[in-house]
């Protein structure tokens, strides 16, 4: 199966990135796993890993669906 998806905002917190791409009509999508610009970042908490996951499942992507990378700073 192909998927088409862009790289999408996570502003906010890591869980909003599946929603944004789900507005976008994506079936697959690109993030950061932190902000891009930066050295440091805070810690995920249990609330947006539950969130991320609940929005995941909400959207219907996998694993496979995702493209995490990290900053431009490491």
């Amino acid at each position: 199966m192909k998927y088409i998806g862009a790289h999408v905002c996570a502003a906010g917190g890591v869980e909003n990135a599946p929603l944004n791409a789900s507005k976008l009509g994506a079936t697959a999508f690109a993030m950061f796993t932190k902000n891009q610009k930066r050295w440091e970042a805070k810690p995920l908490t249990e609330d947006n890993i539950r969130k991320f996951k609940e929005n995941m499942e909400a959207g219907g992507f996998t694993s496979d669906q995702v493209l995490p990378h990290d900053g431009y700073m490491l």
